[in-house]
């Protein structure tokens, strides 16, 4: 392992305080819009009608269109 035996060491990075970019504030913070999701057809396993969801169904599971998905979530 290797010492750092400089006079002006300034600590550890954790002994710094963090601070981030304006561009990482403004991208947590949700004033800058999302990208578009790619949404892919699909038929609900419940209701049977067709509908759009953001990821691509591979059959292995059902997939539920949006108000049957609320209807069994409880929200």
């Amino acid at each position: 392992m290797r010492r750092n035996n400089r006079k002006n060491d300034k600590g550890s990075p954790l002994d710094r305080p963090v601070t981030f970019g304006r561009d990482f504030l403004r991208s947590i913070s949700g004033s800058e819009p999302r990208p578009e999701r790619k949404m892919y057809k699909a038929i609900c396993s419940e209701c049977k009608k067709e509908c759009e969801v953001p990821f691509k169904p591979n059959g292995s599971k059902p997939v539920f269109c949006r108000d049957c998905f609320r209807k069994r979530s409880g929200r």
